[in-house]
């Protein structure tokens, strides 16, 4: 599996501006998951806030954020970016495992090797990402996991903070 996790991504100066983030944003409630969700449907929620999304920005804290981490991440061209925050529950909660974006041609759902999702954690917290295949990529401020878009995947709730956020970039 062709999965790729880069710590440190930032200088830290830099990645304490996005460390606060969620201060600074508007927070919208909704489903993790609209469909497949695994966990009871009163798990299914989180907060999130589009950066970017029918290509065009969506949030005019898109220039602020992301635009400056385009060049870094080899982003070619964007497809959407969405923060998400959950809150810390009593037990660790996995939401169900999807792909953030379906790749269709004529129609048809296609694999395509040049679309990848990247995942920037802003906190550090016992939440994690998994993979079907079981790998499982630990919460980290300023850690970056990248994988090809079509490999399912799922994110979970913490424990041991007040909240778990990520900035989610789906790309070619």
């Amino acid at each position: 599996m062709n999965i790729k996790i880069t710590d440190d991504f930032m200088p830290n100066e830099v990645f304490e501006e996005y460390e606060n983030i969620f201060k600074e944003i508007f927070w919208f409630t909704g489903k993790v998951l609209y469909e497949g969700a695994t966990c009871d449907p009163s798990d299914n929620f989180m907060f999130s806030h589009i950066f970017y999304k029918k290509f065009k920005p969506q949030s005019e804290l898109y220039f602020k954020y992301i635009d400056p981490l385009l060049d870094k991440m080899q982003i070619q061209s964007l497809i959407a970016v969405k923060a998400n925050l959950t809150t810390k529950t009593e037990k660790i909660i996995k939401h169900g495992f999807h792909t953030d974006y379906q790749y269709m041609v004529n129609g048809e759902p296609k694999e395509n090797n040049n679309c990848f999702t990247s995942i920037l954690y802003l906190n550090t917290n016992n939440g994690y990402t998994e993979f079907e295949n079981g790998t499982k990529v630990e919460s980290i401020k300023n850690r970056v996991v990248t994988f090809p878009i079509s490999y399912r995947h799922t994110g979970t709730t913490c424990t041991d903070k007040p909240f778990r956020s990520v900035i989610n970039f789906n790309y070619f």
